[in-house]
């Protein structure tokens, strides 16, 4: 629990595990493999959880807080902190879920023959033999 608590505190895997208790030496690798673990995931997004019920902030109230810098931003013609803050409204309202879910990658066999086959309608030449080629 204490790499969790360390974790949401800055998000610096590295230094979370050094406050933790674990050594310079292995931190960073540390905090790498701990933040694959699904245990730990959980714990972190539950610190999460309990700090913004303590500080009583929601999703709405950030929401109306973004949407408010974003339009003060834009009337002082400062696009790029615009632009930033529609990124963080995009990723609150999920925005970019379909986007998220390409990055992903291919789940199958099929999924990726199926690909191949557009590319090569396209005229993309492979180097490479395809797995369907290779049996």
């Amino acid at each position: 629990m204490a790499f969790a608590r360390e974790y949401a505190m800055d998000w610096n895997k590295t230094q979370a595990a050094i406050r933790a208790g674990y050594s310079k030496a292995s931190a960073r690798y540390i905090g790498y493999e701990l933040l694959k673990k699904p245990h730990i995931q959980n714990l972190v997004r539950e610190v999460q959880r309990e700090r913004a019920k303590r500080l009583d902030i929601d999703a709405d109230w950030l929401k109306d807080q973004l949407q408010d810098c974003y339009a003060a931003a834009r009337e002082k013609g400062d696009l790029k902190s615009a632009a930033k803050l529609l990124d963080s409204l995009g990723k609150l309202t999920g925005a970019f879920e379909k986007h998220n879910h390409q990055k992903h990658g291919i789940k199958s066999d099929a999924e990726a023959e199926a690909i191949r086959e557009k590319l090569k309608q396209r005229g993309f030449v492979f180097n490479v033999p395809s797995p369907s080629a290779a049996s």
